[in-house]
């Protein structure tokens, strides 16, 4: 029974993944903040909001509510605003779009997936609105509160709260996942519009070139030069005729 040559089976290599483009995902995560703080924050929102989270008694739909104050904003500051809290809000604001942005133009490089995308910017919109916070208590001048502006900043009503947290957390939500589907969608854009490369084509085998045969000649004895001719030696017999006389 002849053994069968078992071929080898044929390497399958992964395709790399494209390159993620970190300005179309900056630009997605922070346009997505803008349009979501300017539509659920805005000086006309705002009053409507108020008015519903001093009316609420549960405590949890009274959190609930409270939480698009944080990024609360207006076009032109109120009349009588000394402890700048109309400029306290809008650093807010600023401060949570720049340091989003430079997070994830920092951390979005290179071949990514759509949950690396998604997580990177809800992780850093989040990140950002607690910064967001800390520049919001040094800016505003709260009155009744004992200690230096850094302590009120850091542990004070205006800087990181529960209700904060779970705006950012809100906020980068969205962004997250506007940002992961422009992500994806320019990612399949360019693939689609990239040359598709031609599989290399091997070259058919060619067999080495075969040495010639070795046919050595004998060599001369001791004393003979090497142009000399060299003696023959006689024929053996062969088998048959072993042991026989020949008869003339």
């Amino acid at each position: 029974m002849e053994a069968q040559s078992e071929s080898p089976q044929p390497v399958r290599i992964r395709p790399e993944r494209p390159a993620t483009r970190p300005g179309a995902v900056v630009l997605a995560a922070v346009l997505t903040e803008i349009v979501v703080i300017a539509a659920i924050a805005n000086q006309w929102v705002t009053p409507h909001l108020i008015s519903s989270v001093i009316n609420e008694k549960h405590a949890f739909l009274h959190n609930l509510k409270a939480t698009p104050l944080t990024f609360n904003w207006r076009l032109v500051p109120e009349h009588g605003d000394s402890q700048h809290t109309w400029l306290s809000q809008e650093m807010l604001v600023l401060t949570t779009l720049v340091v989003s942005a430079l997070l994830i133009a920092t951390i979005v490089r290179g071949p990514n997936s759509f949950g690396r995308v998604f997580f990177t910017c809800w992780a850093a919109v989040m990140v950002a609105t607690m910064f967001g916070t800390y520049v919001r208590g040094l800016v505003n001048d709260e009155r009744g509160v004992e200690g230096s502006r850094i302590a009120r900043a850091l542990f004070g009503q205006l800087g990181p709260s529960p209700v904060t947290f779970f705006a950012g957390l809100l906020l980068g939500l969205v962004a997250g996942l506007v940002a992961a589907t422009v992500s994806r969608l320019v990612r399949d854009r360019t693939a689609a519009a990239a040359p598709v490369a031609a599989p290399p084509v091997e070259a058919p085998y060619v067999p080495p070139e075969q040495p010639p045969p070795f046919n050595p000649l004998p060599r001369p004895g001791p004393g003979v030069s090497a142009g000399a001719p060299t003696a023959a030696f006689p024929q053996p017999p062969e088998d048959v005729d072993l042991g026989h006389d020949h008869q003339d």
